[in-house]
């Protein structure tokens, strides 16, 4: 069976990856190395990029599927504590993230997740309608 670009002039790409050799560049090295040395901004990589575009668009296009989890850790480590609770309850699942919400948006004697299934989500979606609940109660006892 003949490979797939053996009857034209031009080598496959299959052939032309068998005969790739990777290039190393030792003055590159050097350069990054005298970079740091001298704390100069390194340029972000491509995927650093991505992760900052996902997160600021977050709320109005949430995502969680066919994301690796190294860049899913990254986007739910920088997004804001503010974001929507409907939101954040249906597209975050990282526990860090919910403890760092907890911790930053509730009272430190009441993050007491032994109370609240063991879970940070489900300590702050209690404390969450607990304080909606009392809200919605003082609104309706005004009222009356």
């Amino acid at each position: 069976m003949a490979a797939v670009g053996s009857t034209t002039d031009q080598a496959s790409l299959f052939s032309q990856v068998q005969r790739y050799t990777a290039r190393t560049f030792a003055g590159h090295v050097r350069e990054v190395a005298t970079e740091k040395r001298h704390g100069k901004a390194r340029s972000t990589s491509l995927s650093d990029k991505c992760v900052d575009v996902v997160v600021k668009n977050f709320e109005h296009y949430p995502v969680h599927e066919n994301i690796p989890a190294r860049c899913m850790r990254k986007i739910t480590s920088r997004l804001p504590m503010h974001l929507d609770a409907k939101i954040a309850a249906e597209f975050v699942f990282d526990e860090n993230y919910w403890k760092k919400r907890c911790q930053e948006q509730l009272p430190q004697r009441d993050c007491q997740i032994n109370e609240h299934g063991l879970t940070w989500k489900q300590l702050f979606f209690e404390r969450h309608l607990r304080t909606v609940r009392r809200i919605i109660s003082q609104r309706f006892m005004k009222k009356s």
